[in-house]
């Protein structure tokens, strides 16, 4: 991956002072005032973003805003307007020891401050045309050194503040529509504040378009092992992991080490995966590829790109995969709602709108949702070939990215597709085996396993009223089923618990509450 760069500069900036050196006390520093020439190399053209070598370069009259710890605000640095690196202005005298945060906006006007401002914000949320000179406009780099009264400044490198990914989304031209694209390092607004130098973001959706070649700015995060940037249409969906998180003075390319997850058509439905399973004696059944999503802003359904894919999280304007029992949007639930459930004693069909088959099922697929006594066959009574039938597992994608869950072995599974410990010990921990993603793909998901991702629970537990909490994400796994409690009362349904040392298939001993949000996976029938 190429380095960012952006405005790559080599601070050798002079201090020129007009009067003798003294002692500056706290009520002098408002009304004085010190000269500054600040100097950069680079030249050329600021507006022109050079993809060969992630830099951006000078053009036309330019700024640079100098703030410190103790006032905010200090002064504008101005260059000569003919593209070249040198910046002088007038700045409030600094204090000894002091550190000052030059900062570049990538802006082509000069701001109007007054001394003291604290901060001042930058509108990322237009980033509609997805193009290179678009999102130079969003640039903030930023160079700090101390002051040392009557000393010249060090070297240094000006360093950006925000990153750059070059993103493919020709697959969506086919569908049309505008892509919204939102995550965790997607912004609409990033504060520079003048005193701590710190760049603070506002999360947001950002309308980009499609095709090919598009160009977005992120804010970067703090520490993350990773981020991802999620996008959809009317018909489309996908997402771009990156495995250490966003950095700042990164570019991000196609063929960067970041991994582009595939894109996962959101018509359902989509071929199931290959391999069968006994749910009863002579019934056999496949699995989507994916956990179930619904994205409001779309309206539309979708399969996660990847068996192990969870959201983990609730929102009423973009993707959610945590549902409560039976909500699909008809027999009056709700998809906006955080507690809207299927109300009676019905088992959830597809011929009552029940089952969240009945709105995504097209063609010769017919999406349903397994029965308690399906998935009890599934796990604790059916026979396969090796007698194999389940293991507890983690897949290892990278540093700080392991995901728990439960793999389910095909009728067919033999034991020389890969080893697995402890299978069919429902008390045996995640940790018992350990598998990299490469593995999963080559040894386990293309000899027909599915996984079953531990994605929490979203709940109104622990006093919360919201529901919008999701509790125990990648520790605990809850799936709905189709069947109706008979234990307690109508507004309870069974589940699938997976956790660290217990599986817990349907049963009457634990129903629960319809109001609670559960991951769906869906079968269809062989």
């Amino acid at each position: 991956m190429k380095k960012i760069a952006l405005i790559s500069m080599a601070v050798l900036a002079l201090l020129l002072t007009q009067c003798k050196k003294k002692d500056i006390t706290p009520a002098q520093i408002i009304s004085e005032k010190v000269h500054i020439t600040f100097y950069a190399n680079g030249g050329g053209e600021k507006t022109v973003f050079h993809e060969d070598t992630g830099l951006y370069t000078w053009s036309g009259t330019e700024y640079l805003y100098v703030g410190g710890s103790a006032h905010g605000y200090m002064g504008t640095l101005v260059n000569n307007g003919s593209g070249g690196s040198s910046f002088s202005g007038v700045i409030t005298q600094p204090n000894k020891g002091e550190y000052l945060h030059f900062i570049y906006l990538g802006k082509g006007s000069e701001k109007s401050f007054t001394d003291g401002t604290s901060s001042t914000t930058m509108d990322f949320s237009n980033q509609s045309t997805g193009t290179k000179d678009a999102v130079t406009t969003y640039h903030i780099a930023m160079y700090t050194v101390v002051y040392e009264s009557g000393n010249e400044f060090s070297g240094g490198t000006m360093e950006a503040k925000i990153s750059i990914a070059r993103l493919n989304l020709s697959e969506f031209e086919a569908a049309g529509g505008n892509v919204y694209m939102h995550g965790d390092a997607i912004y609409n607004t990033g504060t520079i504040n003048f005193k701590t130098g710190n760049v603070i973001g506002t999360k947001g959706d950002i309308n980009i378009g499609n095709g090919s070649d598009k160009y977005i700015a992120m804010i970067p995060q703090t520490s993350p092992s990773r981020a991802e940037i999620k996008f959809d249409n009317d018909k489309n969906s996908g997402q771009l992991v990156f495995l250490r998180g966003v950095q700042g003075n990164k570019y991000y390319c196609k063929s960067s080490d970041t991994t582009a997850l595939p894109i996962a058509t959101s018509t359902l439905p989509t071929n199931p995966l290959t391999s069968a399973f006994s749910v009863a004696s002579g019934k056999q059944v496949k699995f989507s590829p994916g956990n179930l999503r619904y994205n409001d802003k779309t309206k539309h359904w979708s399969f996660a790109a990847h068996q192990y894919d969870y959201l983990g999280s609730w929102s009423a304007t973009g993707y959610q995969d945590l549902f409560c029992w039976g909500q699909n949007g008809k027999n009056s639930t709700d998809m906006t709602s955080y507690k809207s459930y299927k109300y009676g004693d019905a088992n959830l069909t597809i011929s009552n709108g029940g089952d969240w088959g009945s709105v995504v099922s097209i063609g010769e697929n017919n999406w349903r949702t397994l029965t308690k006594g399906e998935m009890n066959y599934l796990l604790l009574e059916r026979k396969t070939t090796t007698n194999v039938r389940f293991a507890k597992a983690q897949i290892y994608r990278g540093e700080n990215d392991t995901i728990n869950g439960l793999i389910i072995l095909p009728d067919d599974w033999q034991t020389s597709y890969y080893s697995l410990q402890q299978t069919n010990t429902r008390s045996a921990t995640y940790q018992t085996n350990k598998i990299s993603s490469t593995n999963w793909v080559t040894y386990l998901e293309a000899n027909g396993a599915v996984f079953l991702p531990a994605a929490g629970l979203r709940s109104d537990a622990s006093g919360n009223s919201s529901g919008t909490v999701v509790y125990n994400p990648n520790v605990y796994g809850r799936y709905w089923s189709s069947s109706v409690s008979t234990k307690d009362s109508k507004d309870y349904a069974h589940f699938l618990l997976i956790n660290r040392k217990a599986l817990v298939p349907y049963d009457n001993t634990y129903p629960a509450f319809r109001d609670k949000g559960m991951s769906v996976r869906l079968v269809c029938d062989k």
